[in-house]
């Protein structure tokens, strides 16, 4: 095999396996090779494989609930305890806020069908304290409110009834982005700190 194929079947190999879930082989014979793929053919292997990342990525981050209803405790609740370290959760704006005032959170859930328009009061109060906070919106009715999110800065946004795939999926996209944010800042204080040193 040229080097320049062995590259390409490198890459390859690297975007099959790790982001689509799938194998790749390469089999000699004497005329050439036999290249083989292998994709899942359901979401149950690659729901399983992000689960197992996610897992690694969640396992010391802790989340805040801001919802009532039995759908989340009885539901939701132990998926996400699965995942996460901590999980607390509340019933009100007012508990959320008087939580989020006492403990750091990586990511915070609001069911903005039980809070109606305190949704979108509590998560621009949360961004008023902390502008990078990961926050994720559950409704059932995203379309009819998602502009108002967008505009204070959240993307992240469960339709109910929530799919595992879905659930996994954000819940995956997010807690990369927070471990990649807290990295970045710890290397820039550690920069600041050499460079402190050094005067």
């Amino acid at each position: 095999v040229k080097s320049d194929i062995a590259i390409d079947l490198f890459i390859s190999k690297s975007i099959i396996e790790n982001k689509l879930y799938g194998k790749i082989e390469a089999k000699s014979l004497d005329n050439g090779k036999l290249i083989t793929i292998k994709l899942p053919k359901d979401n149950k292997n690659r729901i399983i494989l992000s689960s197992k990342e996610l897992k690694v990525y969640a396992k010391d981050m802790k989340v805040l609930i801001v919802d009532n209803s039995r759908y989340l405790n009885n539901e939701l609740f132990p998926i996400l305890k699965y995942f996460f370290y901590k999980i607390d959760m509340v019933s009100t704006k007012e508990e959320a806020l008087v939580k989020y005032k006492k403990e750091d959170y990586d990511l915070v859930f609001i069911n903005y069908d039980m809070l109606i328009e305190k949704g979108l009061e509590l998560s621009k109060n949360i961004k008023a304290m902390n502008r990078d906070q990961v926050i994720i919106i559950m409704s059932a009715y995203i379309d009819d409110f998602i502009i108002d999110f967008i505009d204070i800065g959240i993307t992240s946004f469960l339709k109910k009834p929530i799919l595992l795939e879905h659930l996994t999926n954000v819940l995956l996209k997010n807690c990369e982005n927070i471990v990649y944010t807290k990295e970045l800042k710890k290397a820039k204080q550690t920069t600041i700190k050499k460079t402190n040193n050094n005067i």
